[in-house]
């Protein structure tokens, strides 16, 4: 259920500039962000959060996580620490560290994002086209 992940969702755009637009509100919040390096203790959390989302909302075996790889990606936002987590089947993506993203995919691709504070996934990825 959505809810034990959190229900804000926050949806990152690129257009010259980072954008976050809550999910619910009605307005843009133009935002700077900055690097961010996690520590261990909060990269394992997120990749077990983001994990344990991938099973329980996206439907991904077990098997097949154990098997795919992980990008990630972090920065702080507001002074909320974040990370974006790109997941590749190197079944399918056998040179998944040399891409920058992919367009579609699911189940062999997907990204979750992750509000490292909070324990919320406030956003995936996860389209088959």
């Amino acid at each position: 259920m959505l809810n034990s992940y959190c229900t804000k969702r926050i949806v990152l755009l690129t257009v010259s500039s980072l954008l976050f637009i809550m999910t619910g509100c009605e307005k843009e919040i133009a935002v700077q962000t900055q690097p961010w390096e996690p520590t261990s203790v909060q990269t394992l959390k997120a990749e077990e959060i983001a994990q344990r989302y991938a099973i329980d909302e996206l439907g991904i075996s077990e098997t097949q996580l154990s098997r795919m790889k992980t990008e990630m990606t972090s920065w702080k936002k507001d002074g909320t620490s974040l990370i974006y987590m790109q997941f590749f089947d190197p079944i399918h993506f056998p040179n998944w560290e040399n891409i920058a993203g992919v367009r579609g995919g699911f189940p062999a691709y997907f990204t979750i994002s992750i509000d490292v504070e909070s324990g919320c996934v406030i956003d995936h990825y996860a389209s088959p086209q």
